[in-house]
């Protein structure tokens, strides 16, 4: 792909995908690193772009036509960024040689800071199983820290619309590697609906990144079973992990999502309330056993039969702000995994890396 085509796909990206304070976040990191300058006050040596006459959504994609440090920059931070979805896996026979082996055969692409390449963009196909795989030889781009090891394939998706007008959009997903796990995890961020050829289009992408790492790499892969963790974390009264909703089909048929609303003791409604007025009237109820085991006896039941599709867990902060919500979907698609969907902004990677350590450790 010639470099005037990955940058149309970079800016319509930028455009159609990132919100307003994405945007934003990268201008203040392309400020501190004195690419972009935004007040005007150019010094005489600088090679800054002055955005300052600019209106705030056009400044990133100017900053993006003007200079090649701004694509680099925003190459870097797909890594380094927070994205929506995760799922978890088990990795054995990771063998750092064999990511070495492929970088000198051209298989993955070593990232630098330096302008004399960028992601190389590859399309997707189904093939005539409806199976999604690379269309071309996927190539990832090859990213490392203390901590981590990243793999990012860097998807082009190409819409054409009746009206006549395209969108090309560049849509990453990361493989982490966590250096003193033995796991990894795969991020990616939503497509719009609009843009989905099947409801099963990330089942899909994870199924295609899992055959390039066993097949390039020759990785073996294995679900972790994460239900029993979390209804461990649920238990735990002595952690700062607490239910904030959850979904619940009940063995009657129905189904009902109970949600934490303004508790300060953070429960659930119905079966959360039911423990609580039981807890604060206890001497009453100790009074009428009767009552009190047909109601301990509903409770358990409820919750030992109770199936829960997906389940929400809040890690409580004193600052609000810095609460982590991750909602859980279990058996996603009929896969024999679990879909971590992140909430709220998506600027810090650490909250991201804090979740997948804890889960694991737990």
């Amino acid at each position: 792909m010639f470099f005037e085509e990955y940058k149309e796909f970079l800016i319509q990206t930028s455009n159609e995908v990132y919100p307003k304070y994405i945007q934003s976040h990268l201008l203040k990191g392309l400020e501190k690193q004195d690419i972009v300058n935004d007040d005007g006050n150019l010094s005489l040596f600088g090679e800054s772009i002055d955005l300052s006459e600019l209106p705030e959504e056009e400044k990133l994609v100017a900053s993006i036509e003007q200079r090649s440090e701004v694509i680099k920059f925003i190459e870097e931070w797909e890594f380094n960024k927070h994205y929506k979805y995760s799922v978890i896996f088990n990795c054995e026979n990771f063998n750092r040689e064999k990511v070495d082996n492929a970088i000198l055969n051209s298989e993955i692409l070593d990232f630098t800071s330096t302008d004399d390449s960028f992601d190389e963009l590859v399309s997707t196909k189904r093939n005539r199983f409806g199976e999604m795989e690379f269309a071309e030889e996927g190539k990832p781009t090859k990213y490392e820290t203390e901590e981590f090891l990243f793999l990012k394939f860097n998807i082009k998706y190409q819409f054409n619309f009746q009206e006549g007008r395209i969108t090309k959009l560049k849509y990453p997903i990361l493989v982490v590697f966590f250096k003193e796990l033995n796991i990894f995890e795969i991020r990616f961020d939503k497509i719009k609906n609009s843009y989905k050829d099947k409801d099963t289009l990330y089942v899909d992408n994870i199924s295609m990144i899992h055959g390039w790492l066993k097949s390039k790499l020759g990785i073996n892969i294995s679900n972790v079973n994460l239900e029993p963790k979390i209804e461990s974390i649920c238990k735990d009264k002595n952690n700062h992990v607490v239910v904030h909703s959850q979904c619940m089909s009940l063995r009657s048929g129905g189904k009902a999502t109970l949600e934490v609303g303004g508790h300060i003791e953070n429960l659930l409604p119905i079966l959360g309330e039911l423990k609580e007025l039981m807890k604060r009237n206890k001497i009453l109820f100790d009074e009428s056993t009767e009552i009190k085991d047909l109601l301990e006896d509903f409770i358990s039941d409820t919750e030992e039969t109770a199936n829960l599709p997906w389940i929400a867990l809040r890690w409580t902060n004193k600052v609000k702000a810095k609460e982590i919500i991750v909602k859980f979907q279990h058996r996603y698609m009929g896969a024999d995994y679990s879909l971590l969907q992140y909430f709220g902004s998506q600027t810090q990677v650490e909250r991201m890396n804090y979740v997948t350590n804890y889960l694991i450790k737990s």
